[in-house]
């Protein structure tokens, strides 16, 4: 069955879960008889998943096979390794290390655990058996203030790091090729992941999780956290157990942002740009101009065009590097296009976050 639009599919198969069985299968009948296996040491469960994203030649190696989990020295196998190894990495994302470690009374990670110490590990196992009321100008400024100071320092990153980049790139794929023999990974270990989380929570009362402003690991556990939720929605009855931003699930699905959007990611911050589409709002004493060219000012003949942009920037341009990765790993892993013929943002919202889903029959 073919399905073009999302409207003829849910006219079709209104029931959610109905829709998210069906995806499955589809997924099925894609993927190759070929599978990758994620070998990976319980107490560092992150730094080896990454290390093997890290390792492949090319993330469109995922997308047609499946994933097999083996936890290196525990005699354990079947479906069960693969639920344990989501809800190790789900913790690790969404919550820092300490905590996680005190929830689940477990050691610390290891300083360094590589793939190669994991194959050591493997044969010695062998041997052994509210919104704002009012708003000024000077609250409305704050727009423009906290982009400049993340743009100038972004933007001079962006560039040093697009030649580094380009660089770094040539040199990758020579010493791809150079270890495609080879099992054992020669990039970076990951041993120094920050034990706070890339990600975390904005809205308490609904549990929403966005990117972390305090994250200052590498963006590669972005591109895999964008690669475990593809993973997840290609097995389904799999969920992380918080929500996502609205705004980053859209990003992932291919969509546009609006200024609408940021109603629900940031309350506060969508009723402070409102104020300023209000017929009384004084220009003049905001003396604000436009995110794109900052030598025009912000008018009342422009100023739509200003809040969408302010809005794009809070949802997105803080993050971009962050979320291109998050969506990268995403789209290597499962087809955007085919997730959101199958599921509106707040459906899959609402599946990753593993709530209950009542049917549109009912």
């Amino acid at each position: 069955v073919r399905f073009e639009r999302q409207s003829d599919l849910i006219e079709q198969m209104p029931s959610l879960n109905d829709r998210a069985k069906f995806l499955q299968t589809y997924v099925k009948g894609i993927l190759s008889s070929e599978s990758l296996e994620i070998r990976v040491v319980r107490e560092s469960v992150l730094e080896n998943s990454l290390a093997f994203v890290q390792d492949l030649n090319n993330l469109s190696d995922i997308s047609n096979r499946y994933i097999n989990i083996k936890f290196v020295n525990e005699k354990a196998v079947g479906a069960g390794l693969f639920k344990e190894w989501v809800s190790l990495i789900a913790k690790r994302l969404f919550m820092s290390s300490s905590v996680a470690n005190d929830e689940e009374s477990r050691v610390p990670p290891q300083d360094s655990v590589t793939l190669e110490s994991i194959d050591e590990i493997e044969q010695e196992s062998e041997s052994e058996i509210e919104p704002l009321e009012s708003v000024d100008a000077d609250a409305i400024n704050e727009v423009v203030l906290s982009r400049e100071s993340s743009d100038s320092s972004s933007s001079s990153s962006r560039s040093s790091d697009s030649s580094s980049s380009d660089s770094s790139s040539s040199s990758s794929s020579s010493s791809s090729d150079s270890s495609s023999s080879s099992s054992s990974c020669e990039e970076p270990t990951f041993d120094q992941i920050p034990s706070e989380a890339p990600f975390e929570c904005f809205d308490a009362v609904n549990n929403v999780y966005t990117i972390s402003s305090k994250f200052e690991g590498p963006s590669i556990v972005y591109r895999f956290a964008g690669f475990f939720i593809g993973i997840l929605l290609r097995y389904n009855n799999y969920c992380i157990g918080v929500k996502l931003a609205p705004s980053l699930l859209k990003l992932m699905l291919g969509k546009q942002l609006t200024f609408e959007d940021l109603q629900e990611d940031d309350p506060v911050k969508y009723e402070s740009l409102k104020m300023m589409l209000k017929p009384n709002f004084d220009f003049e004493a905001a003396q604000m101009h436009l995110i794109s060219d900052e030598t025009i000012p912000v008018t009342r003949e422009n100023v739509e065009k200003f809040v969408n942009e302010a809005a794009v920037h809070f949802m997105y341009g803080r993050y971009r590097e962050q979320i291109d990765s998050m969506v990268e790993g995403f789209s290597a892993t499962i087809n955007p296009k085919t997730v959101r013929t199958f599921f509106t943002v707040t459906e899959l919202q609402n599946l990753l976050a593993g709530e209950t889903i009542i049917d549109r029959q009912d």
